[in-house]
């Protein structure tokens, strides 16, 4: 908590640059607890992306959040592949993020259809 009492200023990008920096930081050290293997790399690599997924998925930032989605996807695939049987989560999610897609596309048709018509009025004068 800060000295003015906001609490939530270590959040978000604060949090994710700042553990990302320490990552950097710390990759040379031994780690007591977990031995230095690919599979141990993998994971970390897949915990920030998946947290970079939340963030990006919380603003809205489609394109984003699917390459860091793609990223855990490819880093810990038995992972992923557990908690989707386990889970519907998974599914809610594809699920929404087609929605959303869909409802782009429906807005993007929507503009086309109404230049196209404004298009036609100018030309047949009404």
């Amino acid at each position: 908590m800060s000295a003015a009492g906001d609490k939530d200023w270590f959040t978000g990008e604060s949090l994710a640059a700042f553990t990302e920096t320490l990552a950097e930081r710390t990759a040379a050290a031994p780690d007591a607890i977990l031995p230095a293997s690919d599979a141990v790399t993998a994971a970390r690599r897949a915990g920030t992306a998946l947290y970079r997924y939340a963030l990006a998925a919380r603003d809205g930032d489609e394109r984003s959040a699917a390459r860091y989605e793609d990223a855990v996807r490819r880093l810990v695939p038995d992972v992923v592949t557990a908690g989707e049987e386990a889970s519907p989560v998974a599914a809610l999610a594809d699920t929404r993020r087609t929605l959303r897609a869909l409802r782009t596309e429906q807005d993007r048709v929507a503009r086309e259809l109404d230049a196209m018509e404004r298009r036609l009025g100018e030309l047949t004068g009404e």
